[in-house]
């Protein structure tokens, strides 16, 4: 089927939306037309994201989706109570195996995300097919993007695609494929570069609601991106701000039992008084001399009220009990558990650039993007920090809409995927294997000998890929395996990983394995032993590891489909 229209999906923590554009002539990223969709029912401003947020009954069936989910358990809350009624949101953040309820994103578990997840993309999926069959396309001329986190292990790239093919997506990698939220930020910044400034490295910094993602990428002849070192980052998306601002201020000023209750009775209401702390801190800058206001709402108010709360907010507020207040000092220190520790990583990550071009003076543009790129107070803060540190040789950039970025640079990747010419391992990737034994080097204890009568060494780590490594994105390394007894009718391998650059052995504290693969000898059982030969392939260069066996006497060749593990770490 011809592919006339590209479009991407960004799934966030906070708010997901989708672009396309229709497929044509047009090779220059800056003359294509993307559109957008920014008319989200219930959304209260004009905004390109839906709110990631679905309300569920009692069995877990999804009731709505987007802000309509919270505008509906409101009006089920005015009408006879909530019941068995519950939004969830942040769940995007469960597929980090280990969240704890201290990262602010409750204590969900991959297993309880996937369905969610898969939920939500269903109804976006719907939207976005809608939208674009209106433009008079059909669906099964559609290629699809999703984007993710740059720091994502194997396990959450895989538990997003499969939720997606739950959704309705397609399931080959050739119809939906998969780009990091930074990369994608990288590749709309380098379609608006101006002409003369392009040769300047780029790094992206991603600020969304859950994580922060900071990747570095080189510009090559011909208008593509290479990726300049390893991804970093950390959970410092806007989501924590207002985490605190539930810890720090409003817990002391409601008291704990009360902001409890409201948590379980309220949901609803302590969601709109969040929001209006959204708005209220996207209007914070260094050196603000007036407090933030956060309306409370109805609700809350009442239970204030009825449970002596009012008197204890008034006395350390100096009398105010309608709007919770947050002087400019403290609303400084909400921000900057967040804005420091970003800013030490944009430092080092600075020093790791200039580091790999072979430059401690070389100049970077740095890219601000993702909805808490909106933020005059990180502007301002981010701002300080590189002129006073490094002067004219760092340049910030900030999108006039940093929150269309991510999308928009993923419907230019979609168009033409060959813009990104080359990306960094970011582990050592490898299989287990038996390979000839090395006295002064390997241990007795692992020492057999095959039906050929050879020493070998079992356990064996056979990299591929080693960690730090900048690899094409066509590029496929392949390795040739023989069975180590005569009747062995398949073979199987486990498939590495580890942040080791050259481990030896496959039992190593750090060594995790991905997934098993199985390969049968089939026709190949009647040939000597020597000549039962298995192919095995890797391309790293993608957003996600393909793997394929061949049985190189048949020919027959099994693209493997991995089913990683959750416990491989973060």
């Amino acid at each position: 089927m011809t592919i006339r229209v590209v479009a991407a999906v960004d799934f966030g923590t906070h708010g997901s939306g989708f672009a396309w554009c229709p497929v044509d002539s047009v090779n220059d990223e800056a003359d294509r037309k993307i559109y957008y969709f920014d008319q989200w029912q219930d959304q209260p401003v004009v905004y390109p994201k839906n709110l990631t947020a679905l309300l569920l009954d009692g069995q877990d069936k999804v009731i709505d989706w987007g802000y309509a989910a919270r505008r509906a358990l409101s009006n089920a809350g005015m009408r006879s109570g909530a019941g068995d009624l519950r939004l969830v949101q942040g769940f995007k953040m469960w597929l980090r195996a280990g969240d704890t309820p201290a990262n602010g994103h409750l204590n969900g578990t991959p297993a309880k995300a996937l369905p969610l997840i898969a939920a939500y993309l269903r109804r976006l999926r719907e939207v976005a097919v809608q939208h674009i069959t209106d433009g008079g396309y059909r669906e099964d001329e559609i290629r699809w993007c999703l984007t993710v986190p740059a720091m994502w292990t194997e396990y959450q790239r895989n538990a997003m695609r499969k939720a997606a093919e739950r959704a309705g997506f397609p399931a080959t990698p050739d119809r939906l494929l998969l780009i990091t939220e930074p990369e994608a930020a990288a590749i709309h910044a380098f379609a608006r570069t101006p002409a003369g400034a392009a040769e300047l490295p780029i790094m992206v910094v991603d600020c969304g609601g859950g994580t922060v993602d900071i990747a570095a990428y080189r510009p090559e002849p011909g208008g593509r991106l290479a990726q300049l070192g390893h991804t970093d980052g950390g959970d410092l998306g806007s989501s924590y701000i207002n985490q605190r601002f539930l810890t720090g201020v409003v817990k002391p000023r409601f008291g704990a039992e009360l902001l409890a209750h409201i948590e379980q009775h309220a949901p609803d209401a302590l969601q709109e008084m969040l929001d209006a702390f959204e708005g209220a801190k996207r209007q914070h800058d260094v050196g603000r001399d007036t407090p933030l206001s956060i309306t409370i709402p109805g609700k809350i108010y009442q239970l204030l009220h009825s449970r002596g709360g009012l008197q204890r907010l008034a006395r350390m507020q100096g009398g105010q009990d309608f709007h919770v207040l947050v002087d400019s000092a403290d609303a400084d220190k909400l921000f900057d558990g967040v804005v420091r520790p970003l800013t030490h990583l944009v430092a080092e990550r600075i020093v790791d650039m200039r580091n790999l071009l072979g430059d401690r003076k070389a100049g970077i543009r740095i890219v601000l993007v993702g909805g808490f790129a909106q933020s005059p107070y990180l502007r301002s803060q981010l701002t300080a920090f590189l002129q006073k540190r490094y002067g004219s040789a760092v340049e910030l950039l900030i999108p006039p809409d940093p929150a269309r970025a991510v999308l928009a640079g993923a419907v230019h990747y979609t168009y033409q995927p060959s813009v990104v010419s080359s990306r960094t391992v970011e582990l050592t990737y490898g299989i287990s294997c038996s390979l000839p034994f090395e006295p002064d080097v390997d241990p007795a204890r692992l020492r057999f000998v095959d039906d050929r009568g050879i020493f070998r060494c079992r356990d064996r780590f056979l990299v591929f890929v080693r960690n730090g490594d900048s690899v094409d994105i066509d590029q496929i390394v392949s390795n040739e395996l023989v069975p180590i007894r005569n009747d062995q009718s398949d073979m199987s391998y486990d498939l590495l990983a580890t942040t080791e650059k050259d481990p030896r052995y496959c039992t190593g504290p750090d060594v995790r394995v991905l997934g098993t693969v199985t390969v049968d000898l089939g026709g190949a059982m009647r040939l000597p032993i020597d000549d039962r030969k298995v192919e095995i392939s890797m391309c790293f260069g993608g957003t996600e590891i393909q793997v394929t066996s061949r049985n190189v006497h048949t020919g027959h060749t099994l693209r493997t489909a991995l089913s990683f593990n959750p416990d491989t770490g973060s």
